[in-house]
């Protein structure tokens, strides 16, 4: 988990230095180190910043929950050794497969019970992203949803406002990856200081959660109360 937050942290210093060339290049012509800079230009690089911050978010939290199934994989958890929400997602998992829609009875019949079969025979639990719910989507609310299916705690520092600038930020990252709206459209109302604010609140609120899975991992919470 260490090496996520690591990178979790040089991802922040990435957003930083972003916004510290975007402070440049809005510095009166004669102060700004690359000379003039037209002004749809800096529309563009603005709206690009929506698009660096999800970066960072998406990152910290699909890697922050695939360390935890690699911890489950490592101390050979199984059916019975981890806790109910775990047990929940494993299992959605498996019945994803059975119920597909180009499934027949029979090859359906035969998942089912491999499933049993591993359940019962202390098959070692294997997850991937495939469990985590992102897909372009993550927000606070997202991200809250994620922690409580595997019973993480999702409690943040205030200064992170509950993450709420991530809808935001999800939102204009969206429209601009389906081209939904243009760079230069996405950032023209966008302000230098509304987006040190949305990094501020974000980052808080992303180190904060990244905390609480890594106190999950070190404490193995994905483990049944009763488990040593």
């Amino acid at each position: 988990m260490q090496e996520i937050i690591k990178e979790f942290e040089q991802r922040v210093k990435d957003v930083e230095q972003y916004l510290h060339f975007l402070k440049q290049v809005h510095k009166p012509q004669e102060e700004c180190a690359y000379g003039e800079i037209d002004e749809n230009l800096k529309r563009i690089l603005r709206a690009n910043a929506y698009i660096i911050i999800y970066n960072m978010v998406e990152y910290s939290i699909r890697y922050g929950i695939l360390e935890i199934y690699q911890e489950m994989k490592l101390n050979k958890c199984t059916y019975s050794t981890i806790r109910q929400e775990i047990r929940d997602i494993w299992l959605n998992e498996h019945y994803r497969k059975i119920f597909k829609v180009s499934a027949n009875w029979e090859s359906a019949r035969k998942t089912a019970a491999q499933l049993v079969e591993k359940a019962v025979n202390n098959v070692i639990i294997s997850l991937d992203e495939e469990a985590i719910p992102i897909s372009g989507n993550l927000d606070a609310r997202q991200i809250r949803l994620i922690c409580e299916a595997h019973g993480i705690s999702y409690q943040t520092h205030p200064d992170a406002k509950g993450g709420v600038e991530l809808l935001t930020v999800k939102k204009q990252r969206n429209s601009l990856a389906h081209g939904n709206i243009s760079f230069s459209e996405c950032g023209h109302k966008l302000g230098l200081e509304q987006l040190e604010k949305i990094k501020s609140e974000i980052v808080t609120f992303v180190r904060d959660i990244l905390a609480n899975i890594m106190d999950y991992i070190d404490k193995k919470k994905y483990e049944r109360a009763n488990v040593s």
